[in-house]
């Protein structure tokens, strides 16, 4: 994985991005919000604790980059349970193959007749036929971009409201706890950074925890969700 990527600003100034994974991953430069754990002391410097206790985890760096990833816990605030077509993430966090959080509600054309998101885009199980059982990761977000929901645009500390499994966990700190949102607890965190419209913006961020599947990237205006 490059450890940074670059793309042009086409359309007006856009004031903040989200980027979301079907695993564990966290912007590092521009540093967000969600990274604030950071500048506490048992995340500063680079160090990077044991979040949860039923499977802890953390949100160690694993791209080459800096020894001093100040990633805190950005890797845990993420939205859990959200597949297409459904109208709201259940929080949980089953990882069976073609697992449906919201079986029998309606999914969109492409999804039914297996032209959403053209194969040459797929990053694993390439030889499954689209749209078949085979295809494990049919249901997920990153396969039609845009019909999937989200718990919150900046996330939900531990993806879902209680520990569960699969490191769907957050400790509680000054800043957030289990369950808060980060669009309402989170408050904008200064970089420094500029990207100005029609420019080049250099973005970089970690892969922590892969389960396999795709990227999905989403820039929005301030304020939006």
């Amino acid at each position: 994985i490059a450890a940074s990527r670059s793309a042009p600003l086409r359309a007006a100034l856009l004031a903040s991005a989200v980027f979301t994974v079907r695993g564990h991953a966290s912007m590092i430069s521009p540093p967000p919000r969600n990274a604030i754990d950071s500048s506490l002391p048992p995340w500063s410097h680079g160090k990077h604790p044991m979040t949860g206790w039923i499977e802890p985890y953390n949100c160690r760096c694993t791209n080459g980059t800096d020894a001093e990833c100040n990633s805190g816990q950005s890797c845990f605030w993420f939205s859990q349970g959200c597949t297409i077509g459904c109208a709201a993430c259940d929080g949980q966090g089953q990882r069976f193959p073609s697992w449906d959080h919201c079986p029998g509600t309606a999914k969109p054309k492409a999804f039914t007749d297996g032209t959403y998101l053209d194969k040459k885009w797929w990053t694993a199980n390439f030889h499954a036929k689209p749209g078949s059982y085979d295809d494990i990761w049919r249901f997920h977000p990153w396969r039609a971009p845009g019909k999937a929901p989200v718990f919150d645009a900046c996330g939900k500390a531990g993806g879902t409201d209680k520990e569960v499994f699969n490191a769907g966990a957050f400790n509680a700190t000054v800043h957030a706890m289990q369950g808060d949102l980060g669009s309402e607890v989170l408050k904008p965190r200064p970089t420094g950074t500029v990207w100005r419209r029609g420019g080049t913006a250099t973005a970089r961020w970690q892969m922590t925890a892969q389960h396999g599947g795709g990227y999905r990237f989403r820039l929005c205006r301030r304020g939006e969700p």
